[in-house]
């Protein structure tokens, strides 16, 4: 949800031919220099008192800590700030912490995944925009000041998400420091390009998609079908599903690669030869192709928006076709009109056009359960 927000706040703003910079922060041990005090106060403020607020506390306060290496073991120390990491309640905890960064700016996009935090900027021209946006950071910086909280400018980068590669000294600022600028970034696990073509994401997953091939190739001899299914589960469908709706609605070939290790991987797994053509193989392991994967995670996004299961601010991107003497057709979405390549490979566009497309019986699942089935 995070990465899909992030792209379409970029799409949107391409779209309008706006210049667009993404910000990416990292904060320096950003679960282990929470203050508990500040932590306190605004837990008050979001209406967390008495024996709740009591509650915590007690989870929070009076923890030990030692270092035990080899044949040493240090003295035993109160933990005077943070939360514990590894545990449900620490990274929600952060983002209250943190959560009052959004009242920091107007002009900002800000998208919060617990300590991942990405500042989109955007403008008609882009040297008020520079100027406005290090204005903006001044206001971020100052915010992480006071709660406590440090930046490390060394790690945090920019991108510059803009197709028509004007030629201009870009000099964004932090705690007086240049932010360096990429041509691509990982983001919650998937690389981001300045282009938003995918390009480097696709290959790092067929690369591992080749060396988990390999890994089977190695253990078809002696392994059970079954057991090398839960390899393919494990090391190859996890790679080929995660955030496919964001970079797998794109061009056929830029994706092509990344099928071929895929068939390269179900002849391994059905212990055929290299050329044995896939789509009886595919039916027989009950696996679907890259490109369906794609679809089959496209259309569950539009389904929860159909459902009205988003949030908010994504679901409004969502809309209806709402003319009345169209009764039978007002379930279905409208898109917006797009005219770049950039807006056509959206998410949400073509969850939209893929919903649209599905037979009527199948919009009107009861719950996702049903529409998967």
């Amino acid at each position: 949800m995070a990465i899909i927000d992030i792209t379409e706040n970029i799409r949107e703003a391409l779209e309008k031919k706006l210049f667009v910079f993404g910000i990416f922060l990292d904060l320096k041990k950003a679960f282990d220099t929470i203050n508990h005090d500040i932590l306190e106060q605004k837990l008050q403020n979001y209406g967390i008192k008495y024996n709740a607020l009591k509650w915590i506390k007690g989870y929070m306060t009076n923890r030990k800590q030692y270092v035990d290496f080899e044949e040493h073991i240090s003295k035993c120390q109160t933990i005077q700030c943070g939360v514990p990491q590894g545990s449900i309640l620490g990274p929600k905890l952060f983002i209250l912490y943190i959560n009052d960064i959004f009242k920091v700016s107007n002009c900002l996009k800000l998208t919060l995944f617990a300590d991942d935090t990405t500042i989109l900027c955007t403008g008609k021209d882009i040297n008020t925009l520079i100027e406005s946006t290090n204005e903006e950071l001044l206001k971020i910086q100052t915010l992480l000041d006071v709660n406590k909280l440090a930046l490390n400018v060394s790690k945090t980068k920019f991108i510059n998400f803009e197709k028509r590669n004007k030629m201009v000294d870009i000099r964004l600022k932090l705690n007086m420091e240049i932010i360096e600028q990429v041509k691509e970034y990982r983001v919650l696990g998937v690389w981001m390009d300045d282009k938003l073509t995918w390009k480097k994401h696709i290959q790092i997953v067929k690369n591992k998609v080749a060396k988990s091939s390999y890994i089977l190739w190695k253990l078809q001899q002696i392994l059970h079908t079954k057991s090398l299914k839960t390899i393919y589960s494990s090391l190859i469908a996890s790679h080929l599903n995660y955030c496919s709706e964001i970079w797998g609605n794109n061009y056929k070939t830029y994706l092509e690669p990344l099928f071929k290790q895929q068939k390269k991987a179900i002849r391994i797994l059905h212990k055929v030869p290299y050329n044995t053509h896939t789509n009886d193989l595919f039916e027989k392991s009950k696996y679907l192709k890259l490109q369906e994967i794609i679809h089959y995670n496209t259309q569950i996004h539009a389904f929860r928006a159909a459902s009205k299961k988003l949030p908010h601010r994504k679901q409004k991107r969502f809309t209806y076709n709402q003319n009345p003497y169209e009764f039978r057709h007002n379930n279905v979405f409208r898109p917006n009109r797009v005219i770049s390549n950039v807006g056509k490979h959206s998410t949400v566009h073509r969850a939209m056009n893929l919903w649209n497309s599905l037979d009527e019986e199948t919009q009107q699942s009861d719950n996702l359960k049903q529409f998967k089935d």
